[in-house]
């Protein structure tokens, strides 16, 4: 059985606990620290601890989210989830990647820092100007990728569930909040996504004492 070490509260870990979800693969979640064969990568996750995921798939050892989510999605998953054509898996893949480029560390530092109020404006800002280019996308189409869900979804709803968690003044941008709404309705994004507080350790979340 495919097994999975990192914390369920964290970004990065449910992007790879959702995508299980949607596929329906069976897994054992491993609590204990990860403790990968190779040296290199026992150092590389000593650094990061246990927020970064990895994967043991019959042997095959996996870390870092967006990579373990292509790799389900390519193995076990099936059109359109995981597109059918290179146009299309370059599409969802490129959102993948923005997530990390881009929204990333605007929100890493509003979730993860001591910023204040007028940081705390500054970098809301800069994450809703990143935001737009998701919000145009999704006035072209009902995700990102085009008519259907794919796997390219996933990071950015991650984010989108923490921008919506922070007590931050956020722009209004409508077709995100109708993408984000369809989110919601998916069993694997209330199973392993909602139901659990984000993790990390800045405090102005809305209507609850969680830490972000």
């Amino acid at each position: 059985m495919l097994r999975v070490w990192g914390l369920d509260s964290a970004a990065n870990a449910q992007k790879v606990f959702w995508c299980l979800g949607e596929l329906g693969i069976p897994y054992e979640h491993v609590a204990a620290p990860a403790a990968p064969e190779s040296a290199r990568d026992r150092r590389y996750l000593a650094l990061q601890g246990d927020v970064v995921p990895m994967i043991d798939d019959d042997g095959f050892v996996l870390f870092e989210g967006n990579a373990i989510a292509r790799y389900l999605a390519e193995t076990y998953g099936r059109a359109p989830f995981w597109p059918a054509t290179a146009k299309g898996r370059a599409d969802a893949g490129r959102w993948m990647d923005f997530q990390l480029s881009t929204l990333r560390g605007f929100l890493h530092q509003l979730m993860r820092g001591t910023p204040d109020r007028a940081r705390t404006a500054e970098l809301a800002r800069a994450l809703a100007d990143g935001l737009e280019v998701v919000e145009r996308a999704l006035e072209r189409s009902p995700y990102l990728a085009g008519d259907d869900f794919t796997v390219g979804d996933i990071p950015i709803g991650i984010m989108a569930y923490r921008w919506h968690a922070l007590a931050i003044e956020r722009r209004g941008m409508p077709a995100i909040e109708a993408w984000y709404a369809r989110l919601r309705a998916r069993p694997a994004f209330r199973q392993h996504v909602e139901r659990r507080p984000p993790q990390g350790s800045f405090t102005p979340l809305e209507a609850s004492g969680d830490r972000a």
